[in-house]
């Protein structure tokens, strides 16, 4: 039942209606014609601008209602606001008294450049970034016109701009910032000045629709700042203008949960093959198939970044998971090559060779040393050294006056040439030495035997088939069956034959080879012979897989520890890092290409190394439990190829003519003897010790050699137990009736050594052994 307020009345149509007409025709009076109102000219005001005093101020305020979109990819930003507009125009003054009382009245506005629309003149204040014309993103509005020539002008719509993005470089942890400059563009500062209606700008809270929800970006923060600029083309007029900085706020758990925490868990699970067998065929497979989902993973996160030269955030963490996902690929590939690879070296043999030559000459050394023959002792015939040994050794005891054992019926004993005289004897008639038929029908048949065997030998030391043999190959088999030369000599008598020098021998080369050298050895022989020389390869063969299967499994061993940790290393560094690009703090600033500005914090720095400060505490836990084991002999140490060339090829070798051998602690060593019945036997080391008593044969009704064992400490006999069938002991010897002839020798140290052969049966004289 309130009275209505004044402007409010019944009356304001008719009132309101008169007053625009007579506003829009120039406020004609009595008698007077004034010109109709000029919408295209600026408004006159009192300015208390000092550069000018044409014209009006324009007071600018942008209410934010909501986040439409934000397209990084394509430098695009779109809000829903409301633009508002406040000036003083004095040519829309009245006297409310006269127009009954009204104190505000609408006219029609769009554009200044849309006149057909507009009554009145509008402000001429445009967004320079902007995507489309503010005029086809705003909507039409009516102009308010108060009674003392204020003007309030608010528009609802769109504000769409293209934005210098500052932050995006930090995705998708970013806030992102876009800046929106807003002034005149026909009119300069001398006819229009611009400034801030309040704070420049406001937040829509009591309405139900404005905010957002379930959207990836809400504004965080606005900074407002005016700004005047000077241009080329009206150097005295100043250019106004007002600079909004919106702060975007990124939902950044949509990108955790569904990218980030997702490539992390790949690239663990990647590391699953460093546990997985060598021998499971699904193992590249599976480092393929993970790799694959973490580029789809990269593919995804494209559509949400332009296209750029700047590194992003994701960017590097995206490559730090492909790099580790790519390494366990290509560990896997590793692994699979070294445990499949046959061959010695990784690398080809020429190459090795020219290696080991370019060492030996840098550093001087010996050039045998790094040889390839040099390389492997369990090829070498073990045999030809035992055998030069004991040949060694019975010539020292020859010149003492005789053999190490008794031979003979009547166990005389004969000196090393009459011992030599009954190997030649026992020798088979060379094959140069028997008679050539002339009659092609009817050749001589061991002969042809001997040839064909010959060749059967050859197919045997070529398992590839490959039509020749190598020269080093064709050394270590002679080496087997010429037990009395060593390693050089057989290389001379082999390389002497070698007529192209060119390290093969191919099928007629090795058969003329062997019918110059072998023909005095035994069929049997040479297939005994062959037989070790191809086990000795095969060992060989083998034993490069086992070493390489070994290195396998080593680089899974390490690469179970090292790859993780080296992983989280590097994310806790990414996540640790701050990315910063200087768009934001310095306008002028141009494209940077790479890694823009990446800074730590001590704490940061501190985080990211805690796993290779725990991967150190483990290691350090690791090698003083190691170091424990060592001292309890809990680890047994693998011999080394040094060690394994000194107890198999190097074990017997001659000693120098100075006698070295009064320089090393007494060894037993072994005898080999012709008699009836063959036997073997330990002799010792000097020929004056006394640790041995010298005892003749002493064999049993049927005829075969009993069990003759010696213990020796320090050079005095040690008593052994009862054997079973209460054997007979004589001095330091014990006969338990076995068919095994052993001697026990403890050293000084008390370390035990053996030597056995099982005794055999009365027969020849002397084995058939080129001496």
């Amino acid at each position: 039942n309130a009275e209505p307020k004044p402007g409010f009345t019944k009356a304001y149509t008719a009132d309101a209606t008169g007053l625009r007409k007579w506003l829009l025709d120039g406020k004609p009076t009595t008698g007077s014609n004034p010109p109709p109102y000029d919408k295209l000219v600026a408004p006159t005001s009192d300015r208390k601008a000092n550069y000018s005093k044409a014209g009006t101020n324009v007071e600018l305020q942008i209410r934010f209602f909501k986040v439409e979109s934000v397209k990084a990819a394509e430098g695009n930003m779109r809000l829903k606001v409301w633009y508002r507009l406040q000036w003083v125009d004095q040519r829309l003054q009245w006297e409310k008294e006269k127009f009954g009382n009204v104190t505000e009245i609408n006219f029609a506005a769009r554009a200044i450049n849309a006149p057909e629309d507009t009554e009145i003149w509008v402000p001429d204040l445009q967004p320079y970034n902007s995507n489309e014309p503010i005029e086809d993103t705003l909507d039409a509005s009516l102009a308010i016109v108060y009674s003392d020539g204020t003007v309030f002008w608010s528009r609802p719509g769109d504000l769409d701009v293209m934005c210098k993005f500052s932050g995006l470089v930090a995705f998708p942890y970013d806030v992102m910032s876009c800046a929106i400059e807003i002034g005149g563009w026909g009119m300069s500062g001398g006819f229009q000045g611009v400034s801030l209606m309040g704070s420049g700008y406001a937040f829509s809270n009591q309405e139900e629709t404005a905010g957002s929800s379930y959207q990836e970006y809400t504004i965080d923060s606005i900074n407002v700042k005016l700004a005047t600029y000077f241009y080329d083309c009206c150097p005295s007029q100043p250019w106004p203008n007002v600079i909004y900085r919106v702060f975007l706020q990124r939902s950044k758990d949509y990108y955790l949960w569904l990218v980030v925490i997702p490539s992390i868990m790949l690239t663990y699970i990647s590391f699953g093959v460093f546990f997985t067998s060598y021998a499971v065929g699904e193992r590249l497979s599976f480092g393929i198939t993970l790799l694959l989902a973490a580029e789809v993973t990269k593919v995804v996160i494209s559509t949400f970044v332009p296209v750029c030269g700047e590194l992003l955030w994701v960017d590097v963490f995206s490559f730090t998971c492909s790099v580790f996902n790519v390494s366990s690929l290509v560990e896997s590939m590793i692994v699979l090559y070294l445990a499949y690879h046959e061959e010695e070296h990784l690398l080809p043999v020429w190459f090795v060779r020219l290696w080991h030559f370019v060492w030996a000459k840098v550093h001087r050394t010996d050039e045998d040393k790094y040889s390839l023959t040099n390389q492997h002792p369990d090829i070498e015939p073990c045999a030809g050294a035992v055998y030069r040994q004991l040949a060694a050794y019975g010539s020292e005891e020859s010149a003492n006056g005789a053999c190490a054992m008794p031979m003979g019926d009547e166990g005389g004993r004969f000196s090393m040439g009459e011992i030599s005289s009954r190997i030649a004897a026992a020798r088979p008639v060379p094959l140069t030495a028997m008679p050539v038929q002339t009659d092609d029908d009817n050749p001589p048949l061991d002969a042809v035997r001997r040839l064909l065997h010959y060749e059967r030998m050859f197919f045997d030391i070529d398992p590839e088939s490959r039509g020749f043999v190598k020269k080093a190959a064709v050394v270590r088999l002679f080496e087997t069956l010429l037990v009395s030369l060593d390693q050089q000599a057989c290389a001379e008598l082999v390389g002497a034959n070698d007529k192209e020098a060119d390290g093969h021998f191919f099928r007629r080369e090795f058969v003329e080879l062997c019918v110059e050298t072998l023909s005095e050895l035994p069929p049997d022989f040479l297939d005994e012979a062959v037989g070790n020389f191809m086990r000795a390869e095969s060992m060989l063969a083998k034993r490069f897989s086992t070493h390489w299967i070994a290195m396998s499994r080593k680089v899974d061993q390490v690469c179970r520890v090292v790859i993780p940790i080296a992983y989280s290393t590097c994310l806790l560094f990414v996540f640790n890092a701050r990315f910063a690009d200087p768009y934001e703090s310095d306008p002028s600033a141009e494209i940077f290409m790479g890694l823009g500005d990446v800074s730590y914090t001590a704490v940061g720095v501190v985080e990211s190394l805690i796993p290779i400060f725990v991967a150190l505490a483990c290691l350090l836990a690791w090698l003083m439990m190691r170091h424990v084991a060592k001292t309890q002999r809990l680890v047994v140490a693998t011999p080394t190829k040094e060690d394994m060339r000194k107890r198999t090829v190097d074990v017997g070798a001659e000693k120098d003519a100075a006698g070295s051998e009064a320089s090393t602690p007494a060894r037993s060593r072994l005898s080999i003897v012709a008699g009836s019945p063959a036997r073997m036997r330990h002799v010792p080391a000097s020929s004056t010790s006394n640790s041995f008593a010298s005892a003749g044969s002493t064999a049993d009704t049927d005829g075969w050699s009993r069990t003759r064992t010696t213990v020796v400490q320090e050079g005095r006999p040690l008593p052994l137990p009862p054997a079973r069938d209460a054997p007979s002991r004589k001095g330091g010897e014990i006969d338990d009736g076995s068919s095994l002839t052993t001697k026990v020798h403890l050293g000084a140290t008390g370390e035990v050594q053996r030597a056995g052969s099982p005794s055999s049966p009365p027969g020849p004289a002397l084995p058939r052994l080129d001496p």
